[in-house]
């Protein structure tokens, strides 16, 4: 029987060893991609990309929408969901590549708000505790104090006229044993009627504060 060199030996145990090590990466899978909107096709940023098998491995889109997501147990299903898009769902088929580089696109979700209405609550009024009642008694409580007549400058003149006449003064007529001539100096007439006017008494009143 021939014997084997250690040459011989030594090359399938390293062909072991290197298969042994792309064992691992044999079955690894790894997703990367960016994620658009479906409309604009502009990139979502920071949405979640995580594998459906295994929630506990994922990641979130960059602000360009890029991702790269990988895990060592050969998941092929990743699911995309971002606030105000309906969640995607991308699974590899049979026979692609495990190492894939994915265009993912997510619809805008239709969200309807319902209508809230806010009844506020009506408060018995009440006199107590009120700024408004308060600010009115202080108010009446300073009116005194408060009026223009209390201030130390202040000052202010009155002239009063009393003037009796006689507004149809008449030429040839006396009045009040006074004779025409002697009156008719006196007389004065108005802007509005025309007529004579006589002054008989005025008098007039000054008072200053």
């Amino acid at each position: 029987m021939p014997s084997q060199s250690p040459q011989q030996f030594r090359l399938p145990f390293f062909l072991f060893l290197l298969l042994w090590g792309m064992l691992p990466l044999t079955a690894q899978t790894r997703f990367s991609g960016v994620v658009l909107d479906s409309v604009t096709l502009e990139p979502i940023p920071y949405a979640s990309v995580y594998f459906a098998d295994n929630r506990g491995t994922g990641t979130v889109t960059s602000a360009a929408g890029s991702f790269d997501l990988s895990s060592p147990q050969n998941d092929r299903t990743i699911i995309i969901s971002s606030t105000g898009y309906r969640q995607q769902q991308f699974t590899l088929r049979q026979g692609e590549k495990r190492n894939m580089r994915c265009r993912i696109l997510l619809a805008q979700e239709d969200m309807q708000l319902h209508s809230v209405v806010v009844h506020a609550k009506r408060r018995r009024y009440s006199k107590k505790n009120n700024p408004a009642v308060d600010l009115i008694r202080r108010a009446i409580a300073a009116k005194d104090s408060n009026r223009i007549e209390s201030a130390p400058a202040y000052s202010y003149r009155t002239y009063e006229r009393m003037l009796l006449s006689d507004d149809d003064f008449r030429s040839g007529e006396g009045f009040l044993y006074l004779k025409h001539d002697k009156c008719l100096q006196w007389a004065d007439s108005s802007r509005f009627t025309d007529r004579r006017i006589l002054p008989l008494s005025m008098r007039e009143k000054l008072i200053q504060t």
